[in-house]
């Protein structure tokens, strides 16, 4: 049983990242994937946190988030489209935080979960550039504006079983939650770019050692050359002596 499953994580891991892969789109997959699994993660955590604490709020939508998010991965495990699953991935990461958010009420009662959303155009920057994670912020920047401005007719998360004491909580864990995800993504980025450097570095070394080494062998021949042709120059011809009358 342990080697099937060895052999089947061995079979989706090699359909996931290709040999055809360079370094940096294995790195770009591989910190979409772990991002999503810590997405995952809290978006389970914070539900049995809710319902063990007697909030009683619906779980539609953290739910549906995890069936869109594994039926995206499994797509993709299906047709390889990375390009499909990270746009798929980084709209959940943008849209879902502000949802839940309207869902429970305003950014208080909700405990500042919209800042889940900086996920999206944070994660863009590390997985494609800055230049492409421009839209991204600015949709962000733009919900955010629209929940604070439509924030007065929200504000009814007490009135919902939401006390100040659990919104305390929840915004200690909003914070605290998103900001290690933050970290862990870019430490590892941070990691995986070093090691990519010194690869590289290794990989120059190497050809430099080999370009001594054609130079070294080069001059050597070029001596050799050298000698054996003034040895043929210095070979006398024979002395022909005048005839004496």
């Amino acid at each position: 049983m342990l080697a099937r499953t060895r052999a089947w994580l061995k079979t989706m891991s090699e359909r996931v990242i290709t040999e055809q892969d360079s370094e940096q789109d294995r790195l770009n997959k591989t910190l979409l994937i772990f991002a999503c699994g810590l997405m995952g993660f809290g978006s389970i955590l914070w539900v049995a946190l809710y319902w063990a604490m007697g909030i009683k709020f619906s779980s539609n939508v953290p739910l549906a988030y995890l069936a869109i998010s594994v039926a995206s991965l499994a797509y993709y495990v299906y047709t390889r489209n990375f390009e499909l699953f990270r746009t798929l991935q980084v709209s959940l990461f943008l849209f879902v935080p502000f949802i839940v958010q309207w869902s429970i009420g305003s950014f208080v009662s909700s405990s500042g979960v919209a800042l889940w959303a900086l996920l999206a155009p944070v994660g863009v920057m590390i997985f494609q550039g800055a230049r492409q994670s421009l839209p991204w912020f600015a949709a962000y920047i733009v919900l955010t504006m629209v929940s604070g401005f439509f924030d007065y007719w929200l504000t009814w998360g007490v009135e919902s079983g939401v006390t100040m004491q659990s919104i305390a909580v929840f915004f200690t864990l909003n914070f605290a939650a998103m900001s290690t995800i933050m970290y862990l993504l870019i430490s590892y980025f941070v990691r995986q770019r070093d090691r990519l450097q010194e690869a590289v570095d290794e990989q120059n070394r190497l050809l430099r050692l080999e370009q001594e080494k054609s130079e070294a062998c080069c001059s050597i021949s070029c001596l050799r050359r050298s000698h054996a042709g003034s040895r043929t120059r210095r070979v006398s011809l024979p002395t022909v002596l005048p005839m004496s009358p």
